[in-house]
């Protein structure tokens, strides 16, 4: 069984990882409502769905 996590970080954007943690829930949120748009889909590239998708 997989239960692992896949993920692309582009324009020098590292890995965030948390735990399931209640205590940490207000930063996280913060910290997920600022990633940036990227440039491109990632799978797509100019012709994705993602920034339909993608509601800042």
């Amino acid at each position: 069984m997989f239960h692992g996590n896949t993920g692309a970080y582009p324009e020098g954007m590292t890995p965030n990882l948390r735990e399931r943690n209640p205590a940490d829930r207000a930063q996280s949120i913060h910290e997920i409502r600022n990633v940036p748009v990227p440039g491109t889909d990632p799978v797509y590239g100019n012709e994705g769905l993602l920034f339909y998708k993608w509601v800042k």
